[in-house]
């Protein structure tokens, strides 16, 4: 027979603890099964032990839908056993597992150097269509990020991320939806328009000051927010080819003017725009060459603008917003704007 430690309380009838630790007070106590045990009473965060609870409980639910969320666990890196499709789990049978296409890893302590080990690599999660990696503190994107050619999503906004990697960026070729905002970038690299997937941008809070005529060949953009950047110009050559555009975002800008020249101007070739928000900037002068059929709101409020031209060429329009500008006269074509 195995003999109990002497410490033992069970063995030990002058056993005391104490009882702040959830021990017993008085040795009779002991062999009163109904004398209920206090408990430990505590504030501390969860220990690493329930937090790996946490994850295998949302490995084991992912293992079955395909979609995992570790959003706001503190986490300085994601689990090895994510990364692992031969992980053990229980009650989840090895043939009936799938693949992870959907991870978010928001609100957490992720950096570059989490993704630097072979076995918590980006790069063993191949089958992902969705990555949400916002609000953590990457300064550049990891590299084996840019191996994921079947992503569709990807959202890394509210980091610290200066540059894109020009020669990478074109590796995600299957993008549809990019958010990377509130960052601190100063330039979007030419190679942008390789991503000819791509249907809504979001490069709104960084510090841009212009923009790459690579946008230009993104002709299936439906959604491009660049707010809340430093631009100055418009270049119209930028939006030659978005006919698919329906809704801009460039207000908070610097902007002074929406021409190029009087007869030239970017919105020339956005026949499917239907919302333009282009407040708080230094616009002086709006003059609108060709009809824009589908427009429904045009909003210009907080600019220069002392004058607005061509305003009958937006048939549908519904709302115009022009309060805080420098207008002594509306068109007199704003009268028949029936909607």
């Amino acid at each position: 027979m195995n003999r109990r430690n002497w410490r033992d309380k069970i063995t030990n009838p002058n056993f005391k603890q104490n009882p702040n630790q959830g021990g017993y007070t008085n040795p009779q106590d002991i062999q009163n099964p109904f004398v209920k045990r206090p408990k430990l009473q505590t504030n501390e965060p969860p220990s690493n032990q329930n937090v790996s609870k946490t994850v295998l409980l949302k490995l084991k639910q992912a293992r079955t839908n395909g979609t995992i969320n570790l959003a706001n666990l503190h986490l300085n890196e994601i689990p090895p056993e994510v990364f692992d499709p031969n992980v053990n789990i229980p009650d989840v049978n090895w043939w009936e597992m799938v693949d992870i296409t959907k991870l978010d890893a928001s609100n957490n302590n992720l950096s570059e150097n989490s993704f630097d080990d072979e076995q918590k690599n980006l790069a063993l999660l191949s089958y992902l269509i969705s990555l949400r990696l916002s609000n953590n503190n990457f300064t550049y994107l990891p590299d084996s990020l840019y191996t994921l050619s079947n992503l569709k999503l990807l959202d890394v906004s509210g980091n610290k991320i200066t540059y894109l990697n020009a020669k990478a960026i074109k590796s995600l070729c299957s993008l549809v939806e990019l958010d990377i905002s509130k960052n601190e970038l100063t330039s979007i690299p030419e190679e942008i328009q390789h991503l000819t997937y791509l249907e809504v941008l979001n490069l709104s809070t960084n510090k841009l000051v212009d923009l790459p005529r690579g946008l230009g060949f993104l002709f299936r953009m439906k959604k491009l927010y660049i707010d809340n950047n430093s631009l100055q110009v418009i270049n119209p050559d930028v939006f030659v080819n978005m006919s698919a555009l329906e809704e801009l975002y460039i207000f908070k800008n610097r902007i002074e003017s929406l021409s190029k020249n009087i007869t030239s101007s970017f919105l020339d070739n956005l026949k499917n725009l239907k919302f333009l928000d282009a407040h708080s900037n230094y616009i002086t002068y709006i003059k609108i060459n060709y009809e824009l059929p589908q427009l429904d709101s045009l909003l210009l409020s907080y600019n220069q603008i002392t004058k607005i031209e061509g305003i009958e060429k937006c048939i549908n329009l519904t709302n115009l917003n022009v309060n805080n500008n420098k207008i002594k006269q509306l068109p007199k074509d704003i009268l028949y704007h029936q909607k």
